[in-house]
């Protein structure tokens, strides 16, 4: 018995005449698409030298703002995993 084919997100993944299609189109994630709050990454490293002026920083005021978007609390909100690039040690 063959494997069931995961649906596409979008219908036009159908389209074969284009080999790209599927990959811009979400098919290799199997027709789910993952969503943050204001699509993008927030920084959760208190310890950096920029975090109080930085647009990235996960504060209480960014959650409370996500969970109010989201209706109820554990909003989808995207963190880094890792130290950002632009990451800077605080100065004594």
């Amino acid at each position: 018995m063959s494997p069931i084919a995961p649906k596409p997100y979008h219908p036009e993944a159908n389209d074969t005449s284009n080999p790209t299609r599927k990959r811009t189109l979400g098919w290799g994630l199997g027709g789910m698409v993952m969503f943050c709050y204001r699509d993008m990454t927030f920084c959760t490293f208190e310890q950096c030298d920029k975090w109080l002026t930085c647009p990235n920083a996960l504060t209480d005021e960014v959650q409370k703002a996500a969970n109010h978007w989201w209706g109820k609390p554990d909003a989808p909100v995207c963190m880094f995993c890792q130290k950002p690039k632009c990451f800077e040690e605080q100065t004594p």
